[in-house]
């Protein structure tokens, strides 16, 4: 999301490639959403009733927010390969995310796996083929996140600990994601919390730089049951620079959710959660591929049968459709992506240099 090395971005990247070339507390409960909002109920893929996990809904009847406000700063990421506290599990991505298209994708024939009989009706068809079905499986309460069940797999074949790597490099001042809760008070439920996210650089003495021409604003963001909730989904544009090279990262339907301690002073249990639209993930990191995995550019460019076999594996990791929602009988075209985080107070300060230009891409006619 951010500047200079921006670690998510590259390590997907350089996963992909490294992979051919040589999934509040533990939040997995299906009941509620982050913290003590509260989730929606819905019905799942033919296996009766189930609770979804929908983001926590706004509080009706609860005052506008009209307090001295605060700033925290993203200061640990957690991917999907671990859960909250660290363990490794197959199963942690589960822990993050919400439920974003009304549907919980289960095995309702009961033979242990997905198949396209479990999808007919209410999930979009899978990419390529049925043998692809498995990949759509929702988390528990209907949880979407294809990035950390299907993704983080790669990464996980060239990076011992991606989520710790991830922390590591914002302790550094790599980079962080700072919400600026402009008029947020100390109610436990609170309207109109006017919030900008901001993408920020450096960190020493938790001062940090805002990286020019990325902020986003929440201007409905609400408090309910102290979870702050970034409101309304909407699609966050990310323009990235990775090690001098420029990626851009749509996000559509995101939602953001996290749990504020009663000083406002720090932030546990935060989840990001969206869709990817899968062409155009393909499209940025085809431009990128060579740059991140060094300039090499055997077998690394568009067209190149080794990247086709690449982005085809990301395509096959597509589970919804790219606005959110589901469409039977269409082929899926997004992934659902959903990401952990804590956070802690820090301070904004002067606006960061911005980034050189990146090097044309080593690929033909990039």
């Amino acid at each position: 999301m951010l500047r200079s090395s921006f670690f998510l971005a590259s390590a997907v990247a350089a996963g992909f490639l490294g992979l051919t070339s040589v999934g509040c507390g533990d939040d997995s409960s299906a009941t509620t959403g982050a913290g003590g909002g509260g989730g929606g109920t819905g019905t799942g893929a033919g296996a009766g009733d189930v609770t979804l996990k929908a983001p926590p809904e706004r509080p009706a009847g609860a005052p506008d927010a009209a307090g001295d406000g605060a700033i925290m700063g993203v200061s640990a990421l957690y991917l999907g390969d671990v859960d909250r506290s660290g363990v490794k599990s197959p199963k942690a991505w589960e822990g993050f995310g919400f439920d974003l298209d009304g549907v919980a994708t289960v095995d309702v024939d009961g033979d242990g796996k997905i198949t396209g009989a479990d999808l007919e009706g209410r999930n979009c068809s899978p990419v390529q083929s049925e043998a692809n079905a498995a990949n759509l499986e929702d988390g528990a309460g209907g949880v979407d996140n294809s990035f950390g069940r299907n993704i983080l797999s790669f990464l996980g074949s060239v990076l011992e600990n991606p989520s710790a790597l991830a922390t590591e490099a914002i302790s550094e001042g790599s980079f962080t994601l700072a919400l600026d809760m402009t008029n947020l008070g100390t109610g436990a439920n609170e309207n109109n919390v006017a919030t900008n996210l901001y993408a920020a650089v450096g960190g020493e003495d938790d001062v940090w730089e805002t990286v020019p021409d990325i902020l986003i604003q929440f201007p409905n963001a609400f408090v309910v049951e102290n979870t702050w909730v970034s409101g309304e989904p909407q699609t966050i544009t990310l323009n990235l620079t990775i090690s001098d090279v420029q990626l851009g990262l749509t996000i559509n339907s995101a939602v953001i959710a996290v749990d504020l301690d009663a000083a406002r002073t720090s932030g546990s249990n935060g989840v990001i959660a969206g869709v990817l639209d899968t062409q155009e993930f393909v499209d940025e990191l085809g431009k990128v591929a060579a740059e991140v995995a060094g300039g090499s550019t055997e077998g690394l460019c568009p067209g190149d049968p080794l990247f086709e076999s690449i982005v085809q594996n990301i395509r096959n990791a597509s589970d919804i459709m790219k606005d959110g929602g589901q469409a039977p009988g269409q082929t899926c075209n997004g992934i659902s992506i959903a990401l952990g985080f804590d956070a802690t107070t820090i301070v904004l300060g002067e606006e960061a240099e911005p980034a050189e230009p990146g090097e044309p891409s080593a690929c033909p006619g990039g």
